[in-house]
């Protein structure tokens, strides 16, 4: 699946789980109305731009189709935005336009491979000193599973910029 190269940064980093996308009328399309193409349980490739190499991969946990009209703060952040409103800039300057009434598709989904050795999958790790006794893996950043090395290049690019 194709994101924006922040967007799939936030999936390795935990941030993004969801993503909703414009129901397209062509039937070669993966996300036309029906069927869709992303059955729960299908294992797909994170892309950061079309033709780029994949810098994870992920499960698909539930699929579904709803309108716009419902979507909320929680739901922004699950889409890896801090906001609401930060969510609807980037749809417009993805798609092209806002329509509350829009139908799209929405996948949700969980990182997929390896189990992080560093933490063991639970995502955290010892912490010494004061303060919590644990704190988020730094080689995972926290999801549990190993990042692979196109993705930390992708993050250490975005985090230049």
């Amino acid at each position: 699946m194709i994101f924006r190269p922040e967007l799939a940064a936030a999936i390795v980093r935990g941030e993004k789980t969801v993503t909703r996308r414009r129901i397209s009328d062509n039937p070669r399309s993966p996300w036309c109305r029906s069927p869709l193409r992303y059955p729960v349980g299908m294992e797909f490739a994170i892309q950061p731009g079309r033709g780029k190499p994949s810098v994870a991969r992920a499960v698909v946990r539930t699929r579904y189709i709803e309108t716009l009209s419902g979507f909320t703060p929680a739901d922004a952040r699950r889409e890896g935005f801090p906001t609401r409103e930060a969510f609807v800039e980037a749809w417009k300057s993805i798609n092209g336009s806002w329509d509350p009434d829009e139908i799209v598709h929405v996948v949700a989904f969980k990182l997929a491979g390896p189990t992080c050795p560093s933490c063991g999958g639970d995502g955290r790790q010892p912490h010494a000193g004061t303060g919590p006794l644990t704190r988020p893996c730094f080689d995972c950043y926290g999801t549990g599973k190993i990042v692979t090395a196109p993705a930390v290049q992708l993050i250490a690019e975005l985090e230049r910029q």
